[in-house]
């Protein structure tokens, strides 16, 4: 990413930490090496003045990423120019600024001081933000900047707007010159003059004078959602990341946004992501915005994902998209009038043992054949002593894809003994503030496990029948995965465990995250399916392996949720802090029971002090 500094001083060269290619300058009192010299200008026509530099630039083919328009009086009392800068590469908004020591409006995006103002390339060259106005600095030299306010309001959400509080800057120097905040001086310039796409208008200008700085702002305009998509990937960018890019662009529009956000591990081609539309967390960058997570989170496994949930849930994104770089998004709809509730025909259960890889003839034999060597296939992962309640033994699990198909298939993560269970309507209707996850089955290459893969009659694509979106009813188990998973809420039980094999990761935490949604009050909903996987190469034998560890332990992680339900819920339900607590304590109880290490109780402590309030 290029920046470049555009700095107006008195007479000399402030910031001997940005370096001189990196610095356009600009004197008005006397002159200095390398520097324009505009004497007796304002504020504003040095400004403009810089703005025309920038312009001849890029007619000479020099263009940056972002243009940081300055004072040569600013501090940092929090922060810095390059902590500013890694906000910029990891955000990418089209306007930025930091917040201004001593002055409360701005931390808001109506209200942004004039002194430190980073505009993307697309604002210099694409928009009519700038130039700035000078037909008013006889008045007042706030009142052009101001105007920069009020179209920026017209013209940019505040999606695409960084309004960094938590960096401070001050200029404590003052020198004399016209002052004044009469909104009436230039509003009718604003009504005459600026035209503005009908798209933009959400504020009216005859109300203009009530959120400027006299009255403050009562209320900020309406704010679009803003969502994500997160992949990781080590590859290529491929086909698919470039259709989600243009997914993205298509399903945005004044009521919401759509962002791609890819986190990058150490094997993925960093220079191939830098002129994608996306947010690229680079692994410096990651070390950058969560360094005590990012340093224990393990590298070259999947779970490195979790590092772009944090960014998106500590962002505000309303909605979060899990997605893999092999998929193809439809144009999907998560909006229903009418969810029916579905549980497992196979109502009276079954009784749950803590060695579940003896429970069917299948996980026997992948489990003794030595397929695994590293002890992953070993029956004695789930055989500890743990102590488990009467009223927890009992087992529910549902095969969702019956409700798509007749086709003899299951979802990877579903118990083996569980794949006849058909879905069946409990005769209630859930509402859409229940659900917490949508999760669409996929066409093409389905998310199964390696057991189908290998014992199915062939490779032909398979393609899900349609039918109607379902909620599955509290207590039912549903695995569901990360391929085409749409989390709205309950975001904390988003995390992926690190010690968990790659095939099993995200099927071990939709398995917690089942009885988090229920702590909670909340839902997991299926959908027909709305994505179509071009599945990138894998190895179904070391799939298997991966795997194996998920048909020995499913039911003993469902005995310990259960019983943790039971011991952390009450009439009153579950605080903030309580299912907080509870997702530690399930950790520290699948440690002692050897399904994860004592590092997933670590990652799971910091995450939480990141998330817990979200």
């Amino acid at each position: 990413m290029r920046v470049l500094y555009c700095v107006q001083s008195a007479n000399f060269r402030p910031y001997p930490d940005i370096p001189d290619d990196k610095l356009l300058l600009l004197t008005y009192k006397q002159p200095h090496d390398n520097a324009i010299f505009l004497p007796g200008s304002t504020w504003t026509t040095g400004r403009n003045a810089l703005l025309q530099a920038v312009y001849d630039k890029a007619i000479q083919g020099e263009v940056y990423d972002y243009y940081i328009f300055t004072d040569d009086d600013l501090i940092w009392t929090r922060g810095s120019f390059q902590e500013f800068e890694d906000r910029l590469e990891a955000n990418k908004p089209l306007i930025a600024f930091p917040h201004m020591g001593g002055y409360a409006y701005t931390s808001t995006t109506f209200m942004y001081d004039a002194c430190f103002n980073a505009f993307h390339k697309d604002v210099i060259f694409k928009t009519d933000l700038l130039p700035y106005i000078a037909d008013f600095d006889h008045m007042s030299w706030w009142y052009s900047q101001f105007i920069v306010i009020y179209k920026t309001l017209y013209m940019f959400s505040n999606t695409e707007i960084g309004s960094y509080g938590d960096m401070v800057v001050e200029n404590r120097d003052h020198n004399p010159y016209p002052r004044a905040h009469n909104p009436f001086d230039f509003i009718p310039y604003l009504e005459q003059q600026v035209k503005l796409s009908e798209r933009y208008r959400c504020w009216q200008l005859p109300n203009l004078y009530y959120e400027t700085i006299v009255h403050r702002v009562q209320s900020e305009p309406t704010v679009k959602p803003k969502n994500a998509i997160i992949i990781t990937t080590i590859f290529e960018p491929s086909a698919q990341v470039h259709k989600i890019i243009d997914w993205c662009h298509k399903r945005s529009d004044v009521r919401q946004t759509w962002q791609l956000i890819i986190v990058a591990d150490k094997k993925t081609p960093a220079d191939s992501y830098s002129n994608l539309d996306c947010i690229y967390l680079s692994v410096e960058l990651q070390q950058q915005l969560f360094p005590d997570f990012s340093a224990l989170l393990p590298f070259n496994h999947y779970c490195r994902k979790n590092i772009g949930y944090l960014y998106a849930i500590k962002n505000g994104y309303s909605q979060i998209l899990d997605t893999d770089d092999d998929n193809l998004l439809y144009d999907m709809n998560y909006r229903f009038d009418h969810i029916d509730e579905v549980t497992s025909s196979d109502s009276d259960s079954v009784t749950a043992t803590n060695n579940t890889a003896t429970n069917n003839t299948a996980t026997n034999n992948i489990a003794t054949n030595n397929i695994a060597t590293n002890n992953i296939a070993t029956n004695n992962i789930a055989t500890n002593n743990i102590a488990i309640s009467s009223n927890s033994s009992k087992s529910k699990w549902v095969n969702i894809f019956k409700q798509y198909t007749n086709s003899n298939i299951w979802p990877r993560g579903l118990p083996f003994n569980s794949k006849n269970n058909v879905p069946v309507k409990t005769g209630k209707v859930v509402a859409q503030d229940k659900v917490a996850v949508w999760q669409g089955v996929v066409d093409g290459e389905p998310d199964v496990d390696a057991v189908y893969r290998l014992a199915r009659a062939d490779d032909s694509t398979f393609i899900f029948n349609t039918g109607k979106p379902v909620a599955v009813q509290q207590g039912t188990m549903c695995p569901f995965n990360s391929q085409n998973t749409l989390w709205l809420q309950c975001f904390k039980f988003m995390y992926l465990p690190a010690t968990a094999s790659f095939r099993y990761c995200d099927i071990l935490r939709s398995y917690i995250a089942n009885f988090g949604f229920w702590s909670e009050g909340k839902q997991l909903a299926y959908t027909p399916a709305t994505a179509f996987q071009d599945r990138n190469a894998h190895d179904i034998v070391s799939d298997l392996v991966s795997e194996t560890p998920m048909y020995q332990t499913s039911l003993t992680v469902e005995q310990i949720g259960r019983q943790l339900l039971s011991e952390y819920t009450s009439d009153d339900g579950l605080t903030n802090d309580n299912s907080s607590s509870l997702l530690l304590e399930f950790y520290k109880r699948l440690e002692s029971a050897k399904i994860v290490s004592e590092l997933d109780v670590k990652l799971v402590e910091i995450w939480l002090s990141i998330v817990s309030d979200k």
